[in-house]
């Protein structure tokens, strides 16, 4: 296992926050240390060394700082929000198909719970979901819709009982199909252009502006 100090430097090479992986560090910690295991670098320094000359090896290793922590709702106060205020003011505003962009959404959570929300609301079909995301596997599990009971603690019992599927005792739940508008998924770096547009509503949330 790293140490703090060492996790530090590896933060630095990639110009990225302590603040912000101090918590989730021990899994990240994790995650570096058996990619060095994997291609047989001793310590730190020699993988450093290595990352300095080999952006193919540097995009790999960047995998290993992706943190997909999420969860339905999370932050209940910013979806009363968007129930209350936000979403009816674009519908007044915007009569025509609305187009919103989950950018980094991580498992998938984020755009379901809108989804959720929308369904919820009533709102006319014509709604267009976009989801993206630069992990490969968040996406597959996205687009899954199958997530561990603890994602959906933030759910009240009577939209769980609606949109939901209970799966492995209630260990796992599952989004009904056809229960909320269609999502599209799709693999995107926000390093890079962004879809193209326009959005009347962009989600860019914890995940991105933390870590």
């Amino acid at each position: 296992m790293l140490s703090d100090a060492e996790f530090r430097q590896f933060l630095t090479f990639f110009n990225r926050p302590w603040s912000g992986f101090r918590k989730v560090r021990k899994g990240v910690k994790k995650r570096i240390r058996r990619r060095m295991v994997e291609i047989g670098c001793p310590n730190l320094a020699a993988y450093l060394k290595l990352l300095a000359v080999s952006s193919e090896e540097a995009q790999l290793c960047e995998q290993c700082l992706l943190v997909s922590i999420s969860r339905f709702f999370r932050d209940r106060q910013l979806w009363c929000y968007m129930q209350d205020q936000v979403i009816p003011r674009l519908l007044k505003n915007h009569p025509g198909p609305m187009r919103v962009w989950s950018a980094g959404c991580a498992r998938g959570e984020e755009a379901y719970s809108l989804a959720i929300l929308l369904a919820v609301m009533s709102v006319p079909p014509q709604v267009e979901i976009l989801a993206t995301d630069r992990h490969p596997e968040c996406l597959k599990q996205a687009v899954s819709g199958v997530y561990n009971r603890s994602s959906l603690k933030e759910v009240p019992e009577d939209l769980k009982n609606r949109f939901f599927k209970a799966l492995r005792g209630g260990r796992q739940y599952a989004i009904r199909a056809g229960s909320v508008p269609v999502i599209h998924w799709q693999e995107h770096n926000l390093l890079a252009l962004p879809p193209p547009g326009p959005f009347h509503l962009i989600f860019l949330r914890n995940n991105l502006l933390t870590y």
